[in-house]
């Protein structure tokens, strides 16, 4: 698989993901404060697994495949708005240094 690279990524926010390769966990661990102490509490662990192929290219062979289909894209125009606002939150958090809340915005234009 010459065309595959591995990623390893690491983000932490709400819930924790490790990507390795084309795997993705999620973590449903919380933190609770009990009598003025902080505990970590450990979830379920989920994995999702994806075909070893060029996530780009499987992302425009979905596009190409829903206009010759006429149907929907499996991922419309909100999902890539969203995605570019977080990447700009976390740019942002990053130069400043300080957590930006995205969870209050609104989609209007």
């Amino acid at each position: 698989m010459a065309n595959v690279k591995p990623r390893r990524i690491l983000l932490i926010g709400v819930g924790r993901w490790g990507v390795n390769h084309l795997r993705i966990k999620t973590f449903e661990n919380r933190h609770v404060a009990e009598n003025g102490e902080i505990r970590a509490l450990e979830g379920t662990m989920h994995q999702l697994e994806f075909p070893l192929e060029e996530p780009l290219r499987a992302e425009l062979a979905t596009f190409v495949d829903s206009i010759e289909r006429r149907t929907a894209s499996p991922v419309d125009g909100w999902a890539g708005f969203d995605a570019v606002r977080l990447v700009e939150a976390a740019l942002a958090s990053a130069r400043t240094r300080a957590w930006i809340d995205i969870s209050n915005e609104s989609r209007s234009l």
